[in-house]
């Protein structure tokens, strides 16, 4: 049996018991009525007339929502027809109903009627004038559908944010929305018919937003732009943003602040809310800004009566600064910091490039200054490579090949144009020569690394400090091999 005829079948069903009885067994009733029972009886009639108007009314109903709402309203739009009209269309069908058995049923005249129910719809209009606006504006919106149910949206109203969330229900008087608190927020639906609606679900589920860095005018854009870049790229890497289209970021305005920088993205609002999106952004960007030394800008109307601090650092002349935040060196004193400083070479790549190939011979290892970079490692049974990590900006790679000597133990690649420093076993032997317990604090920050990486999250202190100072032992013994020093591993 077809779908649209059980949903008749009953309905009809009714409707056509009712009028046969009322149509055809009216004089017989009446007749039974009067010999049998008397007078107790005489209010069937009044019943079947009564029934027969509520089947029709539900009958008809049930016709205007299959072959209107549920099929001429789905052609024409694309969509399923909002409840609020089939609950409208609904009311007004048994209104009529109602007005046919006060005028049929029960033979009285519908204009006194009509004029009492006027007058006292004017009265009640003036009392429920908010509720009633808010059930037209919802007939509005439900007319123009500018959301649907799942949709993610945004309510202003001269740049004031009424509210913003999923859209979990829509019903006569309000809008309900799934705020990311994890609160129903109910918002009337007049206020609705007069704020902008933001749709970030429609036309496509996702939805492009942005962010403005403001960065002095001493930093170079060329080298912005790539820190920018790189952190983007990262945050795409990390699965925090949709791959396609790729994020962006380009020079917005310049005012007596500094440069104004926008980055450009887009996220899906199914799987966070535009809040949660920017954090993340912006939380990888002032991390590839610290690690580049680059701070955003600010007003310029501090008076200095000392030297204006550094806004930004440069590579060459700030090199041992940027040393600082390498953990690999936190132990050299700021003179031999100097001193590798001013050896170490600059190294640029562009996005795709390869630094390192796994299996090559090496000695030498690289600090990340700008850009991110895409740790690869052979895959088990395949000549394939298997992505295993990022390199950020601060991080190192490579020291074992520099300290050892051993061959590269992964391919390192530059998602995104990157800056980096190569620090080889002729700059650092010198160090070694000149304080060799340099050594024994280069390999336990090594040891640190390689534990921290190999180790489950959940491990006991002591068997972690045990595994340190073994691994510890091994790569001072390394060092003392590859730059043939005289030292005893601990």
């Amino acid at each position: 049996m077809a779908p649209i005829t059980r949903k008749l079948l009953l309905p009809a069903f009714i409707f056509l018991v009712f009028v046969s009885i009322f149509a055809f067994g009216d004089t017989a009733l009446r007749e039974f009525s009067s010999n049998a029972l008397g007078r107790t009886f005489e209010f069937f009639p009044y019943f079947l007339g009564i029934g027969a108007w509520l089947s029709a009314a539900f009958l008809c109903n049930r016709l205007v929502n299959i072959f209107v709402w549920e099929t001429v309203f789905v052609r024409l739009t694309g969509a399923q027809a909002p409840r609020l009209l089939m609950q409208l269309s609904g009311a007004t069908i048994f209104f009529v109903a109602a007005l046919g058995i006060v005028g049929i049923v029960f033979n009285r005249s519908l204009t006194g009627i009509l004029t009492a129910s006027g007058a006292m719809g004017l009265v009640i209009g003036l009392a429920l004038q908010t509720m009633i606006r808010d059930v037209f504006s919802g007939v509005a919106l439900n007319i123009e559908r500018p959301f649907q149910i799942g949709d993610y949206v945004s309510i202003t109203e001269r740049g004031l944010v009424h509210g913003s969330g999923r859209v979990e229900e829509g019903n006569w008087r309000s809008t309900r929305l799934l705020t990311v608190e994890g609160n129903i927020q109910t918002i009337p639906n007049s206020v609705l018919g007069t704020c902008v609606i933001t749709n970030l679900s429609r036309p496509v589920p996702s939805s492009e937003s942005e962010v403005l860095v403001v960065l002095d005018f001493s930093v170079e854009s060329s080298r912005a732009l790539r820190v920018f870049d790189a952190a983007l790229k990262e945050a795409v890497l990390a699965g925090k943003l949709a791959a396609e289209p790729a994020p962006r970021s380009l020079i917005s305005a310049i005012d007596e602040t500094g440069v104004k920088y926008k980055l450009k993205y887009v996220f899906d609002p199914r799987r966070g809310p535009p809040g949660k999106t920017r954090h993340v952004v912006l939380e990888y960007v002032l991390h590839h800004l610290q690690k580049a030394g680059l701070t955003p800008a600010y007003p310029k109307r501090d008076t200095f009566t000392a030297p204006m601090p550094e806004r930004a650092l440069d590579y060459y002349r700030h090199a041992p600064q940027l040393l600082t935040r390498v953990s690999l060196f936190r132990g050299l004193t700021q003179a031999e910091r100097d001193e590798l400083a001013s050896t170490m070479t600059l190294r640029h790549f562009g996005a795709g490039d390869l630094i390192i190939r796994h299996g090559d011979a090496g000695a030498s290892m690289f600090i990340l200054v700008e850009g991110v970079l895409e740790v690869m490692v052979p895959a088990k049974d395949s000549d394939t490579t298997v992505k295993v990590g990022r390199v950020r900006p601060g991080e190192f790679f490579g020291e074992m090949s520099l300290l050892t000597g051993l061959p590269r133990s992964a391919t390192v690649i530059a998602a995104a144009s990157a800056v980096v420093f190569e620090i080889s076993k002729d700059n650092i032997k010198p160090l070694l020569d000149s304080r060799p317990e340099i050594a024994e604090m280069i390999s336990t920050v090594a040891a640190e690394r390689q534990v921290a990486t190999a180790n489950p999250p959940i491990e006991e202190a002591a068997s972690q400090d045990r595994d340190v100072k073994t691994v510890a032992g091994r790569i001072l013994e390394g060092i003392r091999r590859f730059f043939g020093l005289t030292l005893q591993a601990t």
